[in-house]
């Protein structure tokens, strides 16, 4: 079937590719309609609602002011700019930041020069992309269960699962932040062997730099640099919105990451506007169709004042965690807060009484974006079958004898029942008490 009919039958005809937004602005009647007028290249139309879901395409990079940088006569670039290893081929390289681009940076560029120092701007705890028996890390970091086991002990596991790799504090990655508070995990399978091979160098925050070395905050120096790459981020600009909106949205004003909060009228959502210890995509997904349902009035938000209350209390939180504000969440637990506003979180009492293995594997193993397509608005009738599929079909694109399971195929283990049998007893035992 070609693929401009596909896009028909799903209604999808009327999105217009390639098309850039050069200001989107309140229309003039916005007080009483909440419409707004977007311009593009040579034209402007007036829509009802607008989404904002331009993610780190538009982002300014954060290039930070390091004194010397003006009289550095190496190469100077931002991450975004990094295309290929090539030129820094038999170079000395001085990567800065912490995060994942930062990691697979040196990893990548060790690969040709003569030796790669990473400035962490702070630790990190390292984790790799496949767990026990190859199955891919996610299923195992990202489940309900894990919200309420104490902090202290699930930092413990992960940071034991962390160090089995190699340690980090021997290895001087490790830094202050404990793992489950660190706003997105740093995901390397590689870089462990690059340490261990001194082919790339942990060294403290870069504090100065000077013509061709560099200094940095323990007070040793690293001569010979040829190129410094600066991973150190982005921030959120979106330069065609007026400059309060624009203000607000930077601090953070913005109830659930989702609607701006000073707006009079709801018709404005920001979708992947914040980052997430876990997988973007579903998170995405339930903040569209919220919106969605927000743009249409099926579903209505608190006041003005509750949603500033609320988005306050969540500032606090960040200053408090990161000492800044950073918009980031808790995968799962954020997952199931918006899904709750749409309607679609499912009862646990009520899965249980309806289907013990379902309710099992809602609650203890990972949290997949079907969950929440189980009930409520939009409901798929197959949810519940590739819940208790998809962790065995994982493994369907990997080994060509590979059969993948059917719902009916999945069978109650010793731990699953015993599971069923705890949570059943307590469950009656609150029923009980209840009446």
């Amino acid at each position: 079937m070609p693929v401009d009919k596909t896009f028909q039958e799903l209604n999808f005809a009327n999105i217009r590719f390639g098309t850039q937004v050069v200001k989107v602005e309140e229309a003039e009647d916005h007080v009483t309609s909440g419409q707004w007028v977007v311009y593009t290249a040579g034209k402007h139309e007036t829509f009802d609602a607008v989404i904002l879901s331009n993610g780190s395409a538009f982002a300014r990079p954060v290039n930070p002011d390091v004194p010397g940088h003006e009289i550095f006569q190496g190469v100077q670039l931002h991450s975004y700019q990094y295309r290929t290893n090539k030129p820094f081929e038999g170079k000395r390289v001085l990567i800065v930041g912490s995060g994942n681009t930062a990691f697979d940076l040196a990893v990548d560029v060790c690969r040709v020069a003569t030796q790669v120092d990473l400035a962490l701007l702070k630790g990190t705890w390292v984790l790799p992309r496949l767990h026990k028996k190859g199955t891919p890390v996610d299923e195992h970091a990202y489940r309900r269960v894990y919200s309420d086991i104490p902090a202290s002990w699930l930092n413990g596991i992960l940071k034991d699962f962390s160090n089995n790799r190699f340690d980090h504090d021997m290895y001087g990655v490790a830094g202050m932040a404990q793992p489950i508070t660190q706003a997105t995990p740093t995901i390397n399978d590689d870089i462990g062997l690059c340490l261990a091979s001194r082919r790339v160098v942990i060294k403290p925050q870069l504090v100065e730099l000077f013509a061709t070395s560099a200094r940095f905050a323990d007070g040793s120096t690293v001569e010979g640099v040829d190129a410094v790459i600066f991973a150190t981020g982005y921030v959120n600009c979106c330069s065609f919105l007026d400059h309060e909106l624009q203000a607000d949205i930077r601090k953070l004003d913005v109830y659930k990451l989702v609607f701006p909060t000073k707006l009079a009228h709801h018709t404005l959502a920001l979708v992947g506007a914040g980052q997430s210890n876990g997988p973007l995509f579903p998170l995405m997904e339930l903040q569209s169709r919220w919106a969605a349902r927000v743009f249409k009035g099926v579903r209505k938000l608190p006041d003005s004042n509750t949603m500033q209350g609320k988005t306050e209390a969540y500032k606090d939180i960040l200053l408090a965690t990161y000492g800044r504000l950073k918009p980031t969440t808790n995968n799962v637990v954020y997952r199931d807060d918006l899904a709750a506003e749409i309607g679609v979180k499912p009862n646990l009492l009520w899965l249980f009484l309806k289907d013990p293995l379902l309710a099992y594997m809602y609650y203890f193993g990972p949290a997949y974006p079907f969950h929440h397509r189980l009930v409520g608005p939009n409901r798929w009738k197959g949810a519940a079958a590739a819940t208790k599929r998809a962790y065995y079909n994982t493994f369907s694109g990997v080994g060509t004898s590979f059969t993948p399971m059917d719902a009916g195929s999945v069978r109650l283990n010793t731990k699953m029942i015993f599971t069923c049998v705890i949570v059943g007893v307590m469950c009656a035992l609150v029923i009980i008490a209840w009446l």
